[in-house]
C-alpha cells in the first residue's frame, strides 16, 4: 500500500521521527485491514531513534489495532535492524 506520508523520505533520525510517528500513528487508526505493509525500501539512513519509532510503531498495530504490520525495508536497514538486535521487525 502507497502511503503519501512515506513519500520523499530517505532518512528516520532523532529530527523526524516524531512527526513521522504521530502522522503514521494516526494512518493505522484509520485502516480497516488486518494486515498492513509500510514501504521503508528507499530509506538510506535510519538511526537508533528510527529503529525505536518501528518497533513502537509496530507494538501499537498489534496491541491497540490488532493488525499485522509488515516492514518493507532496504538490506542496509536491514543490516541496521540487526545490529540493534531487534530482528523481530524482519518477521
Amino acid at each position: 500500500m502507497k502511503n503519501p506520508i512515506l513519500d520523499n523520505l530517505s532518512c528516520l533520525n532523532f529530527e523526524n521521527v516524531g512527526t513521522i510517528f504521530l502522522k503514521l500513528k494516526s494512518w493505522l487508526s484509520r485502516q480497516e485491514c488486518q494486515e498492513l505493509t509500510l514501504d521503508f525500501s528507499l530509506i538510506e539512513y535510519i538511526d537508533s531513534a528510527g529503529v525505536a519509532m518501528l518497533v513502537e510503531l509496530r507494538k501499537i498495530a498489534q496491541k491497540y489495532y490488532n493488525k499485522n504490520l509488515i516492514l518493507k525495508l532496504s538490506p542496509k536497514i536491514q543490516q541496521m535492524i540487526k545490529f540493534y538486535e531487534v530482528e523481530m521487525l524482519l518477521e
